[in-house]
């Protein structure tokens, strides 16, 4: 069965059916591990703490390694860690091995033995920022010894990095849903996903995966993370993502393209103001300000906004916000429809609220069921109405009446809670229902 919910008018009030409706903490306190691949390997140092340092494959073979995926909680996938390309230094040293080390921001070592890994951003803090690790101590700025992270030497200057390395790629749809098919036409994201991105550009390529023979190229996109693609053939596709300035590089899972062609409709939704909301007419009129967030699955952007105030005036905004104002010259309660167009052409169903301008006289009630949802269907026939966001400017609550008509026979009529909040069971098949709100003064 499924609810049809109407606009009815009962003494020359309109009376309305809205549709409506882990923190992760890390806490790494000690990074070295005698069990390290030679690849997840930043350096090594003599002993936990009074130590002397080398490079991760110097030769003075100390046992005391530094540890990317024990630090980070997962495994660097780059290629060439080891290179320096000038803005992955972690430390610096006075040698290759059995050496002193400096912080990254000093240069008195020159660039011969300089400690450097992958894509990592290295600082020195006497307490690492949030987003950073601690990688190693160090006694002094330079000509210093250094210690572990769980060193008892208490060295001050401590090394903070932050890694950047990608972790997944996926393809979504528009509004960000994780998607392994998509239709002829539409329009769908490629989105990485890593350690340390923030403001990274990434390289999009995008792959045609062919039968028995060489995958052919597609596209080639970039973006801060994300890019967008048409799918404008049919086929199995998949992308590949490298971080610019980087080896670091990760392909996507397979995207399924029909030959069919087929538009979903974009969804229309009202922000602003709040279902139900109660605004202040002092004086004549009262500018009210409206904003929605309305979406498309499938298409890049919507072409049409289409706003109806409830007052017999309507406006309609091209492509851009979609928001707008409205100056009202009356008071009462106020019924506003948006309904969107996209790019392709397709019309969204129409999002409403329902707020209730209070004015100087006695205004009719504002009446809002919010359940059921309009053309809402059911598996049962037990249905909880709700209609506690309806209001009176003057009358309390508890004081106003509650009409419920049904398709079925009798009216429910109750005041207050019970008036507003009620469950009724139905017999299978398509019914609608009225609701009628009465104050004190028997405005409706």
């Amino acid at each position: 069965m499924f609810f049809l919910i109407k606009n009815m008018l009962s003494k020359n009030k309109k009376v309305v059916f809205l549709i409506a409706l882990p923190i992760l903490l890390f806490s790494m306190i000690s990074f070295v591990s005698a069990d390290c691949s030679s690849d997840q390997i930043i350096m090594r140092i003599s002993a936990a703490t009074n130590a002397h340092g080398e490079l991760w494959n110097g030769a003075g073979g100390y046992s005391t390694v530094i540890c990317y995926s024990t630090i980070f909680g997962y495994s660097y996938t780059g290629t060439n860690q080891h290179d320096c390309t000038g803005t992955n230094k972690v430390v610096g040293l006075s040698a290759s091995t059995n050496a002193h080390a400096e912080k990254p921001e000093s240069t008195s070592y020159g660039t011969t033995a300089n400690v450097c890994y992958g894509a990592l951003q290295c600082q020195s803090a006497s307490a690492c920022p949030s987003d950073y690790k601690e990688v190693v101590r160090l006694y002094s700025d330079t000509n210093a010894h250094l210690e572990s992270t769980d060193g008892t030497g208490g060295y001050s200057v401590k090394i903070c990095c932050k890694g950047t390395v990608l972790k997944t790629a996926t393809w979504t749809d528009m509004t960000g849903t994780i998607i392994t098919t998509s239709d002829l036409n539409d329009t769908v994201k490629l989105v990485v996903l890593g350690e340390g991105m923030e403001g990274s550009e990434v390289d999009f390529t995008v792959y045609k995966d062919v039968a028995f023979w060489w995958d052919t190229k597609i596209a080639t996109l970039s973006g801060i993370a994300s890019t967008m693609w048409q799918a404008n053939q049919a086929g199995n596709f998949y992308f590949k993502a490298k971080i610019v300035d980087t080896s670091q590089e990760i392909q996507s899972g397979t995207l399924a393209v029909s030959s069919s062609v087929s538009n979903t409709p974009p969804v229309a939704v009202i922000t602003k103001p709040a279902n139900g909301a109660l605004i202040n007419m002092p004086s004549a009129s009262v500018s009210v300000s409206f904003g929605q967030a309305s979406y498309d699955s499938d298409d890049t952007s919507l072409i049409n906004y289409t706003w109806d105030f409830g007052d017999g005036n309507i406006t309609i905004l091209g492509a851009g916000s979609g928001n707008t104002t409205h100056n009202y010259t009356s008071s009462g309660p106020k019924y506003i429809s948006l309904t969107v167009k996209d790019a392709r052409g397709s019309t969204s169903s129409t999002d409403e609220i329902g707020i209730l301008l209070n004015g100087t006289g006695n205004d009719a009630p504002l009446a809002i069921i919010s359940n059921p949802e309009n053309t809402q269907h059911f598996s049962g026939g037990s249905i909880w109405f709700n209609g506690t966001l309806s209001k009176d400017d003057k009358t309390p609550f508890e004081n106003l009446t509650f009409t419920w008509e049904f398709d079925t026979g009798t009216p429910y009529i109750a005041n207050g809670m019970a008036g507003a909040y009620f469950e009724k069971t139905f017999s299978a098949g398509d019914h609608y229902v009225i609701l009628t709100v009465n104050d004190n003064d028997d405005s409706s």
